[in-house]
């Protein structure tokens, strides 16, 4: 009898921590909260236009964001900071005003925190850091995968111990 074959899928996103100096007209730069390392960055950058948003009120990014890409040309790039879920939020943002995945760069994120999405119950929990977790909406143990789900901009979660709920893994830190 041969063994069992697992398929781990796995879709963790790749951030850039080196930046390119590739020629653009326009700089945006995006942080949930202002650091020296980003605040270094911007200054760096020499380019004709450039401006830094520095909020994490997601309504008001996109109210700024609606004004600033106005008449932003396509040789436009974004530079994103803040957390995981909020850089991808914004990057929804932006793909909703026309600005491409490829015009993006998201700078690793500023902590380990994932946001878990529950196949159980469609809860999204945030700040989650070990895994298992408990899901928000339901209760339940969930596994933490690798699977990452840009539009919820969340990590997938299922039923750690779905068979046996006595049963409970040893907690480990995500990375």
């Amino acid at each position: 009898m041969e063994p069992e074959s697992v398929s781990v899928v796995t879709s963790k996103p790749i951030y850039r921590s080196e930046i390119s100096d590739a020629p653009c007209a326009y700089s945006l730069f995006i942080c949930e909260q202002l650091s020296t390392a980003f605040s270094d960055l911007y200054q760096s950058k020499t380019v004709a236009k450039k401006d830094l948003v520095d909020d994490g009120d997601l309504d008001s990014v996109k109210g700024q964001l609606v004004t600033l890409l106005s008449d932003a040309s396509a040789a436009t790039l974004v530079y994103l900071s803040g957390t995981e879920k909020y850089m991808w939020l914004v990057g929804e943002q932006l793909k909703a005003l026309g600005v491409t995945e490829d015009q993006m760069v998201m700078l690793p994120p500023l902590n380990t925190e994932r946001s878990v999405f529950c196949c159980h119950c469609y809860t999204v929990t945030d700040h989650v850091v070990t895994a298992p977790a408990t899901c928000a909406g339901c209760g339940k143990l969930l596994a933490v995968t690798d699977h990452f789900a840009k539009s919820h901009a969340a990590y997938f979660g299922y039923q750690v111990n779905a068979e046996n709920v006595t049963e409970i893994p040893e907690s480990v830190e995500l990375s």
